[in-house]
């Protein structure tokens, strides 16, 4: 069988000779044992890099998840934080404008207040006037009654 392989790559007359025949059995016996022994041995380092190397994938793959969930959530979070403040920013100025338009009301019922107050007092000023006169003019018509009511017994 050993010689069928090796008529197709040396010489007939080399391949023959029963000293090269078992020299070539022995060089392929040993290339066959240092073979098995080398893949034994890389199947043996091999197992753990095999598992290690399959970890430290899924634990990349799991990161490059958790990474792509937190870059789209972060846009998510963007996009409503910017939207919140738009909405905040035109609430803030709306109310700003609500304030202005407040003080000037409140000035203007403040001048409204003050001229009302002057027009009572002036009211009320003019009132103790006209009380003060027809008081007056009621002590003249008593006086006047009286003196009538007195000429009347008189006679």
């Amino acid at each position: 069988m050993i010689h069928m392989r090796l008529e197709g790559k040396i010489p007939a007359k080399i391949a023959t000779h029963p000293l090269c025949q078992n020299h070539f059995m022995k060089t392929k016996l040993l290339l066959g044992l240092a073979l098995g022994v080398c893949a034994a041995t890389l199947h043996l380092h091999a197992q753990p890099d095999v598992e290690s190397t399959r970890n430290v994938l899924d634990q990349w793959v799991q990161t490059k998840q958790i990474t792509s969930k937190e870059k789209s959530d972060w846009r998510l979070e963007q996009s409503i934080l910017a939207d919140t403040l738009k909405l905040l920013s035109s609430e803030l100025q709306r109310l700003d404008t609500s304030l202005e338009e407040l003080k000037s009301s409140a000035t203007a019922a403040d001048e409204d207040r003050s001229q009302l107050t002057a027009k009572k007092e002036a009211i009320a000023e003019a009132s103790a006037v006209v009380e003060g006169s027809i008081n007056e003019l009621h002590m003249r018509r008593l006086r006047a009654g009286l003196f009538q009511g007195i000429e009347a017994i008189k006679r």
